[in-house]
């Protein structure tokens, strides 16, 4: 019995430790801030699942997803996200309309929130979409906290549209 409560402590010791050393992350980078790959796990992870989260909460939902990440983010994160996301979902292109759009991802451990764009009729929407997760658990989001009203589309960042 006692055994097994050290064992147990220490190994909930050992993934406290593990998750609360990641360090804080945000992208696009604050000013005075180290870039990070958005394409390292979990953040194309995130990003899947707050464009979803969001868009389901737009007045686009019942299209298919047409999404927009951050500048900066490289091919290869387009392709995670567009892997990630529902079947007919497409990459945004300039002049698209009713657009998607990952605005900032930040990541502290096992707690995300990703700012989503989207479309309600001719403005958009801000929404921050929290989220947990980390090495032993998938990433579940918690919350959909809708801002106010943005009148401005997001800009549109041009990437080479996924392969299928």
């Amino acid at each position: 019995m006692k055994r097994a409560l050290i064992l147990t402590i220490g190994v909930g010791l050992g993934v406290g430790a593990v998750v609360s050393c990641a360090p804080r992350q945000t992208f696009p980078a604050t000013v005075g801030e180290p870039f990070f790959d958005p394409g390292v796990p979990p953040v194309p992870e995130m990003m899947a699942l707050a464009i979803q989260a969001a868009h389901a909460k737009s007045s686009a939902r019942a299209e298919p997803i047409v999404f927009n990440l951050p500048s900066g983010a490289f091919e290869r994160t387009w392709e995670q996200v567009w892997h990630r996301l529902p079947a007919g979902s497409l990459a945004a292109k300039p002049g698209t309309k009713g657009v998607t759009s990952v605005e900032q991802v930040r990541l502290d451990g096992s707690i995300g929130q990703v700012d989503v764009l989207v479309p309600q009729g001719e403005h958009y929407q801000l929404f921050t979409v929290h989220m947990q997760g980390g090495v032993l658990a998938a990433w579940k989001v918690t919350v959909v906290q809708p801002w106010t009203l943005r009148i401005e589309p997001p800009t549109i960042n041009e990437a080479a549209p996924p392969k299928a």
